[in-house]
């Protein structure tokens, strides 16, 4: 296999010919060979360029429901469906899950930002409060969500300072009628109209 070696510019950091302003993103050039990687808030600088929907993962076991707001959600697997999530390696909703053994996956409706915030921070088991969740088996599930899934625990692997929790599902349900909460850059966006159907 050759090995290509891109330019900065051409990964996209900066364009040639472009003028830099206050919000471009560079990484050090000198992070291509691997001496100097990209620190931790450049990268996340980076990521927050990366626009994606926003899900509340839910759980209960014997203290209580726990949950919390993330963005990082995709399928696996189509045969069995399997999909994945991934939780910071000290996270009270990962403690939970893993001793559940199953999850919820709930993608929030462009009018839940206020959901999404509140189960991003605070007080863990305070997130529920005032929140009328309907429950599937043992599992809190939000209510008017565009889509819900019910997952037992597949797998597990760590990542660095995250755990990959692959969760086979084992009910789900989805409305038609709402449009998701979309992240990108630091805040929450609605999509300007409904999209048209991809093949």
């Amino acid at each position: 296999m050759n090995q290509v070696n891109y330019p900065a510019t051409a990964l996209g950091w900066a364009s040639a010919g472009e003028p830099e302003g206050p919000t471009a993103l560079r990484l050090d050039a000198r992070a291509q060979d691997g001496t100097e990687p990209a620190s931790a808030e450049e990268f996340r600088e980076l990521m927050r360029h990366w626009p994606t929907g926003v899900c509340v993962i839910t759980t209960q076991d014997a203290d209580g429901p726990a949950g919390c707001t993330v963005s990082s959600l995709m399928s696996v697997s189509l045969s069995p469906p399997l999909l994945v999530i991934a939780l910071a390696t000290g996270s009270v909703t990962l403690a939970a899950i893993s001793r559940a053994g199953a999850f919820g996956v709930n993608v929030l409706g462009e009018e839940q930002g206020d959901l999404g915030q509140r189960f991003a921070s605070g007080e863990h088991r305070d997130r529920f409060n005032g929140v009328k969740c309907r429950y599937q088996g043992r599992l809190p599930l939000l209510p008017e969500v565009v889509a819900c899934v019910v997952c037992t625990v597949w797998d597990t692997a760590p990542c660095a300072d995250h755990v990959l929790v692959i969760g086979k599902p084992v009910w789900h349900a989805a409305r038609h009628d709402l449009s998701p909460l979309l992240r990108f850059r630091s805040g929450y966006r609605h999509l300007a109209e409904r999209p048209t159907e991809c093949a």
